[in-house]
């Protein structure tokens, strides 16, 4: 009894190796190919619930889906001041963010505070007033619409 069981499990081993292998790609991969391009949306502690993020992310779910670039997000935690927000700045750029997208109120606050110490990352600011050489901002009534074609501009920048 114990050498037909066994004699049996040593020759379910290769089938299942082989059905692991080979046997189960039907050739539809659900596996979505990325840019190497990503752009990042610092949001306050509402993260993206918030009414200044919650169009941003839909903006930049949109580009997602139009150039293949990766998105995510990052909310600021502790307190909810400049100077706590800037490191998230930090965190993002770290991160290799491209693109870092910073809603209205306290994201755009520090953005303006902290873009000027990386030149080398865009950033855009939606509906704030911060400035710099490597800030762009975005203020209208079609936020998601206006949003989706400032990442999409930034990826094909980034391609050519």
């Amino acid at each position: 009894m114990r050498l037909a069981i066994a004699a049996g499990v040593v020759a379910l081993v290769p089938a299942v190796a082989f059905l692991i292998a080979f046997g189960t790609d039907d050739g539809d991969s659900r596996a979505r190919p990325y840019l190497e391009f990503k752009a990042c949306l610092l949001t306050d502690a509402e993260g993206l619930l918030g009414k200044d993020a919650a169009p941003v992310w839909q903006g930049m779910q949109r580009a997602s889906l139009e150039t293949r670039a990766k998105v995510q997000y990052l909310a600021v935690t502790g307190p909810q001041t400049v100077a706590g927000a800037g490191a998230f700045v930090g965190s993002l750029v770290g991160l290799r963010c491209d693109l870092v997208v910073a809603p209205a109120g306290l994201p755009a606050d520090a953005v303006g505070e902290r873009a000027e110490a990386y030149p080398g990352t865009r950033f855009l600011v939606v509906g704030g007033s911060a400035e710099g050489a490597n800030v762009s901002r975005v203020a209208g009534n079609d936020v998601p619409g206006e949003v989706a074609r400032v990442v999409a501009e930034a990826v094909s920048e980034a391609e050519g």
